[in-house]
């Protein structure tokens, strides 16, 4: 059993980054209480990329073999999801529905790190330490050892610069539920194609998931991260209150709050992998942000930007992710601070709120996706080829998805529901694997 799991999701082919992460993850399990588990969690992974992934785990684990660690392929996950499920107060249909939730088939943001979750739970974790396939950590400058030296601790005794900006107040005593920071280099979401177009595109685009009143502020913050961020780096060390909401869960830790709650498990929806974090907030418990940043890159697909059907099938992503924003924000506002801790929460108050919220919204993300086709029209006709063909092909394929797209974004609110109320079950059984745990998952090394 260890207090520590520092896992790396990913469909990609890992073996450049293994090396790294394993570095950072044995330096985490030398500073534990309990020590640490690296994950390398696979979701969509084709076979001959989880084979060499495989290989590469095996032969890095050689070089840290104080450090345990599993593979968790696609097989590897249903098994422990199976063994979860069977240990639950769940009925049959119900059983079902969440192991569907869980291992869904196709793009999903929040479905390697609902494994992650339930393998800590089970492993006895209460941190996990979150590092994306497409960041880069500078060797030695691990963000870890921010996320270890203030995560649950209470805000008052951390080092953070005690800046209370913005609107909420953090006691002293208030234990921080998240550490983490963001990336330099590509931009989080790629919107290339209408910053190309004119600064304003991007940034009116930006600004539909919100639907502030503050157009200008809105569009304003919205540049930032497009554009500012991503050229930002810092040469010192520092942390403070995360209240311009600029970490991002490619390179950051969530302290307990991943056994209250489970990600979103959406198909083909950026951003649905932010639910525990955004958690930390409506339970007024402080995220922060420290200053070493990772390096971002695309992938190649993506950064080539070859196939039309590719630009597409990011930006309908998008889309969706501010479709949500608009119900999210409303789920936000109607909890507000209802929780004074983890063990308040409840399940039911949570998912009905965000269900209300869903049906509340259908007039917003409808306007969300008109507004969105007209900005990639408009853009696509100030435009020349092959950056017009990309932006007009985005706006037909909105007008062609019409509805469907706001269906879709208010399914996945439901089934996100249905998954939050199992969860405590979920929790209750991965507890009960106990010591089956470790051949469960095929631990290498020392535990």
């Amino acid at each position: 059993m260890v207090s520590n799991v520092l896992y790396l999701p990913t469909h990609r082919p890992v073996d450049a980054l293994l090396e790294g992460v394993l570095a950072e993850a044995e330096w985490v399990h030398s500073r534990s209480t309990s020590g640490a588990c690296f994950l390398l969690v696979e979701h969509g992974a084709s076979p001959e990329t989880s084979e060499r992934n495989g290989a590469a785990l095996a032969a890095a684990q050689e070089a840290h073999g104080s450090l345990c660690s599993s593979h968790l392929t696609r097989e590897r996950s249903e098994e422990l999801v199976d063994a979860v499920l069977q240990r639950c107060d769940l009925g049959p249909e119900q059983r079902e529905r969440v192991r569907d939730l869980l291992l869904p088939v196709g793009l999903s943001y929040g479905a390697a790190p609902n494994v992650a979750y339930l393998a800590a739970i089970a492993l006895g974790a209460d941190a996990v330490h979150r590092r994306d396939s497409d960041v880069q950590v500078e060797h030695g400058r691990w963000p870890a050892q921010f996320e270890l030296s203030m995560l649950g601790k209470p805000l008052g005794e951390t080092s953070a610069i005690q800046s209370q900006r913005g609107q909420r107040h953090f006691a002293p005593e208030a234990q921080i539920a998240c550490v983490g920071t963001c990336g330099y280099g590509d931009a989080a979401f790629d919107r290339r194609d209408l910053l190309s177009a004119g600064f304003d595109r991007a940034t009116a685009f930006q600004s539909l998931g919100s639907g502030s009143a503050d157009r200008l502020g809105t569009e304003m913050l919205a540049g930032f991260f497009m554009y500012g961020e991503p050229q930002i780096r810092y040469q010192t060390d520092a942390a403070w209150i995360d209240y311009e909401e600029r970490v991002e869960m490619q390179a950051c830790a969530i302290g307990q709050i991943f056994h209250y709650l489970p990600e979103m498990p959406a198909l083909n929806l950026v951003g649905s992998d932010y639910m525990t974090k955004d958690l930390a907030w409506q339970m007024s418990l402080p995220v922060m942000f420290h200053t070493r940043k990772v390096k971002h890159h695309y992938g190649p697909y993506r950064r080539d930007q070859r196939s039309i059907d590719d630009v597409v099938d990011y930006a309908l992503r998008d889309l969706r992710y501010l479709q949500m924003g608009r119900a999210w924000s409303m789920h936000n506002e109607t909890l507000g601070s209802r929780w004074g801790s983890l063990q308040d929460f409840d399940p039911a108050t949570y998912s009905k709120s965000f269900l209300d919220a869903a049906d509340g919204s259908k007039g917003a993300m409808r306007e969300v996706r008109t507004a969105a086709a007209r900005i990639y029209r408009e853009a696509s006709s100030e435009s020349v080829d092959p950056l017009r063909s990309r932006l007009l092909a985005v706006s037909e394929a909105i007008e062609s998805e019409g509805a469907s797209l706001e269906e879709g974004v208010i399914g996945s609110i439901r089934d996100f529901t249905h998954l939050v109320e199992a969860w405590p079950n979920m929790r209750a059984g991965a507890v009960r694997l106990g010591s089956e745990i470790e051949p469960l998952l095929g631990i290498q090394g020392r535990s």
